[in-house]
């Protein structure tokens, strides 16, 4: 028989040492000045996000006009002093929720290859096609979330690799995960920082 409580616990402690692992200090990359020819380097074609100092997000392809950036359907302009960070737009949550969704659907529906509607021999009563829609939406959601879930560990991780400008003095959020395994407390230590 399964221990739910200690595969529950294990499961926790694993995703902490995954997660205290993807914040293992990393290198940085420069950050390119707005206006500057690296920052055009950095920008061209891509898909962005660029974050004002009024705390909006707009998301694009962006070229430079002068002193401001523009976006590619020429809807969105904004002042190089305005911006507060620039970051590429990794897409990362949004393919792996996906791929996830598509594994969970795949086992989901596999697993409704054997349903019955009927008594099976001898009265037994099989697995019914409608629990076993049940089993592959509910597989199906679970492999979304996983896969979300890869998808913000894989942004955190490379987070530093996709910023590409950030005005010095901003806010920053901190958050980490750390394994608590003493004989009295087991468990997972969350953390959250702003600077």
């Amino acid at each position: 028989m399964i221990d739910l409580h200690r595969s529950f616990r294990a499961a926790a402690c694993g995703l902490a040492l995954v997660l205290s692992f993807a914040t293992v200090a990393r290198a940085q990359l420069q950050p390119a000045l707005p206006g500057t020819p690296q920052f055009a380097q950095h920008i061209a074609g891509l898909d962005i996000n660029v974050f004002t100092l009024d705390g909006q997000k707009h998301s694009g392809v962006f070229t430079i006009n002068g002193e401001s950036l523009v976006s590619a359907d020429q809807t969105k302009v904004i002042a190089f002093d305005q911006i507060r960070r620039v970051e590429k737009n990794s897409y990362r949550m949004r393919l792996h929720s996906l791929i996830g969704l598509g594994v969970g659907a795949g086992i989901g529906f596999a697993s409704m290859a054997g349903c019955e509607d009927f008594t099976g021999q001898a009265g037994q009563r099989g697995t019914s096609c409608g629990t076993a829609f049940v089993l592959t939406t509910a597989v199906a959601g679970t492999g979304a979330a996983l896969g979300s879930a890869v998808g913000g560990i894989l942004n955190h991780h490379y987070e530093p690799s996709d910023l590409i400008f950030e005005r010095p003095g901003g806010s920053r959020r901190t958050i980490a995960f750390m394994p608590m395994l003493s004989p009295i407390k087991k468990g997972i230590a969350f953390t959250l920082r702003w600077r």
